[in-house]
């Protein structure tokens, strides 16, 4: 079995379209027949390749004659996949992996080259102990080593010691090179941001009914939780057990899984209960279930397309919450004047980079481009002068990213509070990445008069 589950993920990886989420699913759907174990080994390689794409890229570049821009698709997924198995993958011993390589190298149509990816593999896997990498960095090579487990890669190379170290993050942590020189610009702690991005991360539910009960419920059906330690979120952290969207308490709508800190700026706020609301890019739904529960609010939850509006739906039944939430496809950067200055509160959960989620989804950081910074901040403009607005006179405008961009949070920010003078900040804050939190940044605005006031 595990030879069909390792040539599902060579093609999932070979596709390319860096979506791998839904051609996963694929995957599972036309394999009814793999138990868990099938899909955990599944879903491993595809991850894991993924996510130490840009380390296995520099490592081939060091010990294969040949650059990795010339190699065809077929030949370079088969490396890559292989390597993720030898150096990240410990349960995989090192000659299965070259080996189930080479033969996906020949069913992927390039056996000519088979020699070629058993060769590099071999040879890798001999100098492992002094695993060596390379890479080109404004047309110049640098060499890096491999230290230990602590520290890393260290780079090593006749350039200025900003690229050596910018070299070595990218390498250590698997980002591509302008992502780690944009942290470093941007944050004092581009290191600690890095290290909480690679970290696996916990998984959070928001609870419908009181914590304490939902964890003996849970514990019931073999899945441990416990209470967010000294916070007094309707909130629960998995622990141990099986998947937890497997369970009966998940189809009965008792729990909804969301990151602890997508559950952070609808808790900050601090809504007046039974408040109207306003959510702009509500799909998949979390803040809308998030806020109807918490606060008991009615809420009008738009996404730009039918299928997003779809997502949200299909949840926000599961939760029964469907009589509090009013679903519509609506583009939030088109300004609806019928729903001005309607809304208590109004989320801006905006389109951004997404780099503070690239750690759990590592599709986004070979997706992402440094153009596309530039776009994203035109977009969230106009729906924060949009979401503006919709609310009364003393409402909440909350806005936030799942990215680390200053561009796209706090100058965001700004810029509006300059644009907006008839709003004022409350509280904003970056939530830096580790095993507990995805990076993040929320701003929650006051309305102080009506725009027309001086």
């Amino acid at each position: 079995m595990e030879d069909t589950v390792r040539k599902e993920a060579f093609y999932t990886l070979l596709e390319n379209d860096m979506n791998s989420s839904e051609r996963m699913e694929r995957a599972f759907s036309d394999h009814p027949d793999w138990d868990e174990r099938d899909r955990a080994f599944y879903t491993a390689l595809v991850d894991t390749t993924l996510s130490r794409l840009v380390t296995i890229d520099a490592v081939i570049g060091a010990y294969s004659r040949t650059r990795i821009g010339k190699l065809s698709a077929v030949v370079r997924t088969g490396l890559e996949i292989g390597l993720a198995q030898i150096l990240f993958m410990d349960r995989v011993p090192d000659s299965a992996a070259c080996n189930e390589s080479v033969k996906l190298v020949k069913i992927g149509g390039d056996g000519r080259y088979s020699g070629f990816v058993n060769g590099i593999l071999r040879n890798i896997i001999r100098h492992k102990d002094a695993l060596q990498a390379k890479t080109v960095i404004d047309g110049k090579p640098v060499w890096l080593i491999y230290t230990d487990q602590e520290n890393g890669w260290r780079a090593e190379g006749n350039v200025s010691d900003q690229i050596l170290n910018a070299a070595g993050l990218s390498i250590t942590y698997s980002y591509p090179l302008w992502i780690v020189r944009h942290l470093i610009r941007s944050y004092k702690n581009a290191r600690q941001i890095l290290a909480g991005l690679s970290m696996k991360r916990r998984r959070f539910a928001f609870s419908a009914i009181d914590t304490s009960d939902l964890i003996e419920r849970l514990a019931g059906e073999g899945v441990g939780a416990a209470a967010l330690p000294g916070e007094d979120a309707p909130a629960v952290l998995f622990e141990s057990g099986g998947n937890p969207a497997d369970t009966k308490a998940f189809r009965q709508g008792l729990f909804y899984i969301m990151d602890r800190s997508s559950m952070e700026p609808v808790l900050r706020a601090e809504l007046r209960e039974k408040s109207r609301i306003l959510d702009l890019c509500a799909s998949p739904g979390g803040k809308s279930i998030e806020a109807a529960l918490m606060y008991k609010a009615s809420l009008l939850s738009c996404d730009v397309s039918e299928n997003k509006t779809k997502r949200i739906y299909q949840n926000i039944s599961r939760m029964h919450v469907e009589d509090r939430v009013e679903v519509r496809v609506n583009d939030a950067r088109v300004l609806c004047r019928d729903l001005c200055g309607k809304f208590d509160a109004v989320i801006a959960d905006v389109p951004c980079s997404a780099l503070g989620v690239s750690g759990r989804k590592p599709q986004i950081r070979q997706r992402v481009k440094e153009s596309d910074f530039s776009v994203l901040s035109g977009i969230q403009r106009e729906i924060l002068d949009n979401a503006a607005e919709y609310l009364k006179t003393g409402g909440l405008l909350i806005y936030s990213t799942c990215t680390l961009d200053p561009a796209e949070n706090e100058d965001q920010v700004s810029a509006f509070l300059e644009r907006r003078r008839d709003f004022t900040l409350k509280e904003q804050r970056t939530i830096i990445p580790d095993q507990y939190h995805d990076g993040f940044f929320y701003a929650i605005i006051i309305k102080k008069r009506d725009s027309t006031e001086e």
